[in-house]
């Protein structure tokens, strides 16, 4: 009824802050304009990852414990890695409205040493060893195919062939 409405949004401000957001974050962002939604993006962003971080303390000690009783009861096998223990977990991928630009930023940043492949891999929810391995077996696959053809790797990829760049090829491939 309009009678409650004043009383509603008052509700809705009251849980809102009460769990540390902006009430724009739970219930209308559709008001807002596009850099409004960028900020609020941001701020809700910054609350789930003190959120993440309160979790992943708490996953690893009920992931070790459980872990723990497998290997002693025997249902798993012994891990030959005496470092075991040493998990990570990686959050789901970052919201967000305009990824050309923030992609450009986060490229800008890990490029002038503001950002590590670890938070520039994890933003969109990947582990940077994974990705890095799999890009080294794809460039060290697209040389050999190259030579095989009888094609300059710069040809294919010219993007890549400016020196420093990633997958440029080495001084002896000029």
């Amino acid at each position: 009824h309009p009678n409650q409405e004043n009383f509603k949004d008052s509700l809705i401000r009251d849980i809102s802050w009460g769990v540390g957001l902006s009430p724009s974050i739970l219930w209308n962002i559709a008001s807002m304009t596009s850099a409004g939604v960028r900020f609020t993006m941001a701020e809700a962003q910054r609350w789930i990852y003190r959120q993440h971080e309160r979790l992943e303390d708490w996953c690893r000690r009920v992931w070790v414990y459980h872990i723990a009783k497998e290997l002693k009861a025997g249902r798993l096998p012994s891990c030959s890695d005496e470092k075991w223990w040493k998990v990570d977990f990686i959050g789901e991928p970052d919201m967000t409205i305009d990824r050309g630009r923030e992609g450009k930023l986060q490229m800008d940043l890990l490029g002038h040493g503001m950002n590590t492949l670890a938070d520039y891999y994890g933003s969109s929810g990947w582990h940077w060893k994974n990705r890095v391995k799999q890009r080294v077996v794809e460039v060290a696959e697209a040389k050999k195919l190259c030579a095989e053809s009888g094609v300059e790797y710069h040809e294919v990829f010219p993007m890549l062939a400016s020196k420093g760049a990633a997958g440029a090829p080495d001084e002896e491939d000029d």
